[in-house]
């Protein structure tokens, strides 16, 4: 996994000011920090900041080993959960989930209340470790729950919630309760929108409510594939083919290749006989 794809799902570092500070600087001045840092190591090697710091510059520029080492330094000189977070997530580009999860919390066990580590786990489990979907309910509802009490309104844990009851059979109303208030909190979340279409699609089977997820769902983000695709596939099974071709198109001009993209056309093939007959 690329920095910016792991950067985009996982919550990241505890300093998020220094962290976003970074990815917005070009690799000369990436290399200008990493000069400074060096030179205050020099003066002070016992600079546990100056060598965290460095890391940071290095994981950006994606020198994952060199960053591993100064952070290694780091947490030596003073264990901190923002150097366990960062150490985590190195570990987790190294594809050493084990490892990452065990830096996270460590991270938890120095500050309790830390729900980048808590969330971090929880991506590690959902996304990196092979784990089917009574397992990552199992493993990740703790940690889910842990960050709730914290904070209640935290959209990422309750989407990620919503996601494990729509796997989980007969939890689909529990979903459906996660959603709900992620939208009440963020009435444009496409994606959201789309999860709540699709359990009352498929679960639910409430047809005229999941349409209206996925009209909302495409309404919020015109270039959202999965939703025209949902939305291609209820129009399906509801034989109203002419409509569901204008959706399965929709899908596969945004995204026209993919496991997606290829169901699509095999739904789009199905309409156009079903329309001829």
């Amino acid at each position: 996994m690329e920095y910016e794809e792991f950067m985009g799902i996982f919550a990241g570092t505890a300093n998020k000011k220094q962290t976003i500070h970074m990815n917005n600087l070009s690799r000369a001045e990436l290399m200008e920090e990493i000069e400074k840092y060096t030179i205050q190591i020099s003066a002070n090697p016992s600079d546990a900041n100056a060598y965290t710091q460095r890391s940071l510059a290095k994981l950006v520029l994606k020198e994952h080993d060199s960053a591993l080492k100064d952070i290694d330094i780091a947490i030596k000189l003073s264990p901190s959960a923002e150097k366990h977070n960062l150490r985590g997530i190195i570990n987790a580009l190294n594809e050493k989930p084990d490892e990452a999860i065990e830096d996270f919390i460590n991270a938890t066990k120095l500050d309790d209340k830390d729900i980048i580590a808590y969330q971090n786990i929880v991506e590690i489990k959902m996304v990196l470790q092979e784990l089917d979907c009574v397992q990552k309910y199992k493993e990740t509802s703790p940690y889910l729950d842990k960050i709730l009490s914290i904070d209640p309104d935290n959209t990422r844990a309750l989407c990620r919630r919503g996601e494990l009851n729509s796997e989980y059979p007969g939890d689909e109303q529990k979903a459906l309760q996660d959603f709900n208030k992620v939208l009440e909190l963020e009435p444009k979340n496409s994606m959201v929108w789309l999860q709540k279409g699709k359990i009352n699609f498929y679960f639910v089977k409430d047809y005229e409510e999941a349409r209206k997820c996925y009209d909302i769902a495409i309404e919020s983000d015109p270039k959202n594939a999965a939703a025209y695709f949902e939305r291609g596939v209820l129009k399906y099974n509801l034989k109203q083919y002419k409509e569901a071709e204008g959706s399965l198109k929709e899908c596969m001009k945004i995204k026209p290749c993919g496991p997606q993209a290829e169901l699509a056309s095999m739904v789009l093939s199905n309409a156009r006989s079903a329309m001829k007959k």
